[in-house]
């Protein structure tokens, strides 16, 4: 087990036990210095997926467990901070259930692509919508709640949800039109 794959082990056992205790148990709408430390710790945990991508690709350590492992703790990662963000009634459920949804969607088309034996790679957009998802969850975490501030939030909800979508759709245009080139 190298070093990549030990980020993304710790990434996927820490993001659905223990950061979704924390946000239940800390995150405050009174205690700021509170949300700051939780907002920096997702922000670190989310950061491992970038570390342990570029550190493999750099030291060529890619491996079969990690490029299969990492995109698992990255949905752990959303999936977990969005449920408990949604029992603590800091995210819309409409929101969440968009960016769980998407998630699903593209799983049942790289399962699909897999069926006609094409290998569905991840494109750009896909990466742009984890960043923006990363950073959504940041913004709600700190939890501030200025008239700007939240504004910046609905932002950054209505362009991760935009992204996200958008990334669907691309995922979907590139498997038919594979499907159509095959016929």
């Amino acid at each position: 087990m190298n070093f990549p794959t030990k980020l993304t082990v710790f990434r996927l056992s820490f993001s659905p036990l223990v950061f979704p205790a924390l946000l239940y148990c800390f995150l405050s709408d009174t205690y700021m210095l509170g949300n700051i430390v939780l907002a920096l710790i997702f922000l670190a945990i989310g950061f491992t997926d970038f570390l342990d991508g570029y550190y493999a690709r750099a030291y060529n350590q890619v491996s079969f467990l990690g490029s299969f492992l990492d995109p698992l703790a990255d949905k752990f990662l959303v999936f977990s901070s969005l449920i408990a963000l949604v029992a603590l009634h800091k995210v819309c459920f409409y929101t969440a259930i968009i960016l769980i949804g998407r998630e699903f969607y593209v799983m049942g088309l790289r399962e699909l692509a897999l069926s006609l034996s094409y290998n569905l790679p991840v494109i750009w957009s896909a990466k742009v919508k984890t960043f923006l998802q990363i950073i959504y969850i940041t913004v709600v975490i700190l939890n501030i709640q200025t008239f700007s501030f939240l504004l910046f939030r609905l932002i950054c909800a209505v362009a991760t949800m935009l992204v996200s979508c958008y990334s669907a759709f691309l995922y979907s245009r590139q498997l038919y039109t594979y499907y159509i080139n095959q016929k």
